[in-house]
């Protein structure tokens, strides 16, 4: 629970809770029990709220590096993003909601990164808003908060080519990272971590990495590049959840 009075942000409230009717594209199938966990912990705040944010990461999220012509119009863009994507990728475009961010422009041609999420997240956490009787503010994705954090300089990094690497249980979202800028973005299953970077990634300066102490993915990367846990500037956790927590708050705020 984050509180933003006048300008001043202040974060009072953070717990994991344990909800079942979860789907792996984290869209809600009960609306009713869900809405009636969250309800009941909020409950215990007493505590006026008005407002929800969301953050989502998972393989549904689809991140590309796109090259168009550039034409000189800043309006062209998109259409010409969703033109090159169905030339390649076997999927009904207009299903997903697509947000994109110039990387380079040359005479001749832009470089984009595209974040594609599907309709249904949104439109499913639209609901579970209605439910809560709450107003949805922000839809955001691991992506974006980790640049906006990376621009902000609240993360420890340097300007070199580097990977943030998001630890979960079975998948983790890697971070390709050049001169403070994510260039690329990915989901991976914990057992091909080594081998993607190893064939997709080359001269890596450090690698970051936040979630979970996921020792056997650790190891096997510290053998081979230099790997040390994410740092914030100016703040010492104490554990590696309260790390974790900060940087999921930090992204509902920016």
């Amino acid at each position: 629970m984050i509180e933003n009075y006048f300008g001043k942000i202040k974060v009072k409230f953070t717990k994991t809770l344990d909800c079942e009717y979860i789907t792996d594209m984290n869209t809600v199938t009960n609306f009713d029990q869900v809405s009636k966990v969250i309800k009941n912990e909020i409950s215990t705040m007493k505590l006026l709220l008005n407002k929800v944010s969301y953050t989502v990461q998972n393989k549904y999220i689809i991140s590309r590096d796109v090259e168009i012509i550039n034409t000189n119009h800043r309006q062209d863009i998109l259409g010409l993003i969703k033109y090159e994507l169905i030339q390649y990728m076997p999927i009904d475009i207009e299903k997903y909601i697509i947000k994109y961010k110039v990387l380079e422009v040359f005479p001749e041609k832009i470089n984009a990164q595209v974040i594609l999420m599907p309709k249904t997240i949104k439109n499913n956490y639209k609901e579970l808003s209605k439910y809560l009787k709450l107003k949805p503010i922000k839809l955001g994705v691991n992506f974006n908060i980790l640049q906006n954090l990376i621009e902000k300089d609240i993360l420890d990094i340097n300007n070199e080519l580097n990977i943030i690497l998001d630890i979960k249980k079975d998948r983790s979202n890697l971070n390709i990272i050049k001169n403070k800028s994510i260039i690329r973005s990915h989901t991976i299953n914990n057992e091909d971590i080594f081998d993607f970077i190893a064939k997709n990634v080359t001269d890596v300066n450090n690698i970051y990495y936040y979630g979970i102490e996921a020792k056997n993915v650790i190891n096997i990367l510290n053998a081979s590049y230099k790997i040390e846990k994410l740092n914030i500037n100016n703040r010492d956790f104490q554990t590696q959840g309260d790390l974790n927590r900060f940087i999921s708050n930090m992204g509902l705020i920016y």
